[in-house]
């Protein structure tokens, strides 16, 4: 490394501490979330804030939905608080960081919220420690409030802080990310979140000396750590030096903490060899013992949130990526037919492995010729095309894209209206062209597709009367192309009619409309016209839109719409309102389980033909029920009337017996039955029959059969004359009824 280079980047790297140090005290401000200290731009960095004298405006209540697992609220939220207030505008993993807190054992606690806290905010992330440190995902456009808040035991804490900005992470903050061991390094702005905790050794020793990684202490927790690869050609002993250590904000002394790892590709450094590790807080030297050939990770980091910078060296794996440039512009833009010469060269840096051509993604040419530094090729693209050269070497790769988009002048002609139509004698108006990709237009009296025709004229507004005569019935094409040389566009062809009449379009979209249905108005091809219509229908002259409400159904009537000027021609239409009617229909009583039954009849206007449809569909209704009567056309028109079927609830112990009955086996009237209405109702039943002298002479429990009028031997008959029956019966709701009366058997 030249010692100019060194000496520059040190300067920036003190440069920029002494900008994060040097930024003026602020006023008192903090004490509440409508007096909260407002940070306007984010990353921000502050000196010689303090929460003393402040008011304890939260206590352990108010933010209990933000509590530590690692600390009780409690000894927190009695001290004084100092509220900062700041809105995200991109989203991402921010940082926040106090530094340098007084002489406080304990440090303070800092709250993150959405929204302030006493107005239900919720809360984002919490900690508490000598170092109070806060990582999180936020959203973007979204105001956040800081609380820091000093422990029951120390009321007040003095404190510089810093909050970063995800947009501004080095692209090494992630491993993917992760660069080329190269001279300098940083990890100013970098992010703590999903930092790799569980990947550092703690205090795990160096596989080859047996001690930890600073002979006294182990690795502390990762904060805002960075990655970077490098390749180790042979098996040997590397030699790293980390020198020019400068860190802003660090808690103590200025303390590095370096870690390397096998690369297998994985990213997971607990899936990798830990190979060796350093802390340090001033030039040291990293010495890796027999390190095997190979792909590895260095991952560094500052210790307690400290942002740092740093200068590599070594003999055995410092290197550079190739500098790969171009003279080409990025995206270049072609018209048919044209070529381009595309051309990279390396004009810093090692010699690459190769050079290597890709045509949208696919690889197109190779050189692994060390001594080739340089590339270029002609190319005579018919369509868009993406080229990539990728220049590669040991320590990394660079690449050039080149974009050739080829011009829509060669492919779209311009906007035009491809017809317009003139009366005979009316005065030719000019016509005109837009360009659609901002080119010269240029017009022609025949395709210029076919021949090579003299152009008539150059500009977007042809004057019409120049090239054409209005007083002959005919029509005349015109063609006008955009572009240039080979870079022209097709051409697009506007029709002239000379026309003794022209007629408009006049649709109302149907022809025939329902009574109640919104007022229709026309489409017309030509507009300011006038409409008007016969047989009284009101119609709106400028709109055309009809009243529907003064039709007489089944009447047609025709609609004109008049155009002025002797070269229209007047449309006419037709039109036509259709009503539905029912006629009354009487209300209904019926008995409980019967059907209901309407006589309805309906009819149209227009003697289409009516559909009917009753609603609800129940017809066995248990109670009386309004029905909705519904009738409608083949043309979508509608009526509807209510109707009502009033339900009578039928006796469930209606009984009947007969006066008298004649067992003379005639089929008529040869037993003596009860009748009942609703047997369903009736869970058992007990028939007795006696004499006029009060003799039983028959007896059944099954209600449903009668007396066939023979003795209870079943072989007598019985004599002529009056009986007394008894009927007991029971019914599903457990009530039990008895009927009793007299009857005659006759033969």
């Amino acid at each position: 490394m030249k010692k100019s280079t060194v000496w520059t980047l040190s300067f920036l790297a003190m440069l920029t501490v002494l900008q994060f140090f040097s930024l003026p005290n602020y006023a008192q401000v903090g004490s509440s979330c409508a007096e909260a200290f407002l940070i306007n731009q984010i990353p921000f960095s502050g000196t010689g804030a303090t929460n003393c004298n402040n008011n304890n405006t939260f206590d352990s209540a108010a933010l209990s939905a933000c509590t530590g697992a690692e600390f009780g609220i409690e000894d927190y939220m009695d001290g004084n608080d100092f509220i900062i207030r700041f809105t995200t505008i991109n989203a991402g993993c921010y940082t926040i960081q106090l530094y340098n807190l007084s002489a406080n054992p304990e440090g303070a606690g800092i709250f993150l919220y959405e929204n302030c806290p006493t107005d239900g905010g919720t809360c984002v992330a919490v900690n508490g420690s000598i170092v109070p440190f806060i990582k999180a995902d936020l959203q973007a456009n979204t105001e956040y409030y800081l609380v820091v808040s000093s422990p029951t035991t120390a009321p007040c804490t003095s404190f510089d802080f810093f909050i970063n900005c995800p947009d501004e992470a080095p692209v090494n903050d992630i491993c993917s990310g992760a660069l080329p061991l190269s001279d300098t390094g940083t990890n100013n702005d970098a992010t703590a979140c999903d930092e790799p905790d569980e990947w550092a050794p703690n205090n795990l020793a160096n596989p080859n000396s047996g001690e930890p990684c600073d002979g006294t202490s182990g690795w502390t927790t990762n904060h805002n750590g960075v990655w970077y690869v490098f390749n180790n050609a042979v098996e040997q002993d590397v030699t790293l030096n980390i020198n020019n250590i400068v860190c802003t904000g660090s808690i103590g002394q200025s303390t590095l903490q370096f870690g390397v790892w096998s690369n297998t590709g994985t990213c997971d450094l607990s899936q990798e060899t830990f190979y060796g590790c350093l802390v340090t807080t001033d030039n040291a030297t990293f010495v890796l013992p027999n390190l095997p050939a190979g792909d590895f990770y260095l991952f560094v980091d500052g210790t307690a949130g400290s942002l740092c910078s740093w200068e590599f060296e070594s003999e055995e794996v410092l290197c550079t990526p190739p500098n790969l440039e171009s003279p080409n512009s990025n995206t270049t833009t072609l018209c048919v037919g044209e070529s381009i010469t595309l051309s990279a060269n390396i004009t810093e840096g090692s010699t690459p492995v190769s050079l290597e051509l890709l045509e949208n993604g696919v690889t197109v040419s190779v050189s692994n010729d060390p001594n080739v530094d340089e590339l270029s090729f002609e190319i005579s693209p018919t369509e868009d095309v993406s080229y990539q050269i990728i220049a590669t070497n040991t320590c990394g790769i660079s690449q050039k894209t080149f974009d050739i988009v080829m011009s829509t002048a060669g492919l779209n002609p311009p906007d035009v209206i491809s017809t317009l139509d003139f009366c005979i004698g009316e005065p030719l108006s000019d016509i005109g062209a837009i360009p659609v990709s901002g080119g010269e237009l240029t017009w022609y009296d025949s395709d210029p597709a076919i021949g090579s025709p003299t152009a008539i004229f150059t500009g977007e507004n042809l004057t019409l009367s120049d090239f054409l005569d209005n007083t002959t019935l005919g029509t005349t094409n015109f063609w006008v192309v955009e572009g240039s040389g080979n870079c022209v566009s097709e051409a697009a062809r506007i029709t002239i009619n000379i026309t003794d009449g022209i007629e408009s379009l006049l649709d109302y979209g149907q022809s025939v409309f329902c009574v109640d249905e919104t007022n229709p108005v026309p489409n017309v091809s030509i507009e300011s016209g006038t409409f008007s219509a016969d047989n009284g229908l009101s119609i709106n002259a400028t709109t055309g839109e009809v009243d529907l409400s003064s039709a007489i159904p089944s009447q047609i009537y025709t609609i004109t719409y008049e155009l002025s000027g002797s070269c229209f021609q007047t449309a006419t239409t037709t039109l036509q309102v259709e009503s539905v009617n029912i006629n009354p229909i009487s209300s209904i009583n019926i008995q409980e389980g019967m059907s209901v039954v309407f006589e309805v009849t309906a009819t149209a206007s227009s003697g289409e033909t009516v559909g009917l449809v009753l609603s609800p569909n129940n017809l066995t209704p248990d109670i009386t029920t309004t029905y909705e009567v519904i009738a409608t056309t083949a043309n979508g028109c509608s009526a509807s009337t209510p109707a009502i079927a009033f339900v009578e609830e039928v006796p469930k112990n209606l009984i009947q017996f007969p006066k008298a009955f004649s067992p003379n086996e005639d089929g008529i009237n040869d037993e003596f039955t009860a009748i009942i209405s609703q047997q369903n109702t009736i869970r058992t039943g007990n028939l007795e029959i006696f004499n006029r002298w009060g003799k039983k002479i028959y007896e059944t429990q099954d209600f449903t059969q009668g007396w066939n009028g023979l003795q209870s031997d079943g072989l007598q008959e019985a004599t002529l004359g009056i009986y007394i029956y008894v009927l007991t019966l029971v019914f599903e709701d457990d009530t039990e009824e008895l009927y009793n009366g007299t009857f005659t058997l006759i033969r």
